[in-house]
């Protein structure tokens, strides 16, 4: 039997940027107060702390030389990334307008895996291994279908958060 725990804490401060550029730009093509707001603000300030814990638990039968049976279930986190809290522009590298969301919790996720192996003498070998994650609260892109601003060719995309299952 193997087990282990931890406790994490961060802080992420990110400055925040209003182009002043792209809102003339946008003033100069007609697009209302707001709509200019919402796209010239090219980061958002967020000043949080973060802190979570993981913890797993695992054991392993082995049935003589040739065969074992081992599981686990853990507790996971992943703290939001800058990006993922406070942009809002281009993702070059993915060429397409992301939105961050300062409000995003900690991914939490649970996982159960089990594997089975058997080994004779390398004449058969088998090897099982399923295992399945669920996420309370797991960070995606989720595309906007009601933007205002046809900035790009695409669609712009939003961090958000739901319940998954992988």
């Amino acid at each position: 039997l193997q087990a282990g725990l931890r406790y994490d804490l961060a802080h992420t401060n990110i400055t925040g940027f209003y182009d002043n550029a792209l809102a003339s730009h946008l003033q100069d093509e007609g697009y209302d107060s707001q709509i200019i707001q919402q796209y010239a603000q090219r980061a958002y300030d967020v000043n949080r702390n973060f802190g979570n814990w993981s913890a797993s638990v695992g054991t392993k039968y082995i049935f003589g030389q040739s065969m074992y049976l081992q599981a686990s279930v853990g507790k996971t986190f992943r703290f939001p990334s800058a990006n993922e809290l406070g942009t809002n522009g281009v993702h070059h590298a993915a060429f397409r307008y992301e939105i961050g969301n300062p409000d995003l919790k900690s991914e939490n996720g649970y996982t159960f895996d089990i594997d089975y192996y058997f080994n004779n003498d390398d004449r058969i070998v088998v090897n099982f291994s399923p295992f399945i994650n669920y996420y309370t609260n797991f960070i995606f892109l989720d595309r906007v279908t009601d933007s205002p601003v046809d900035l790009y060719e695409e669609q712009p995309y939003r961090y958000n958060q739901a319940k998954a299952v992988l």
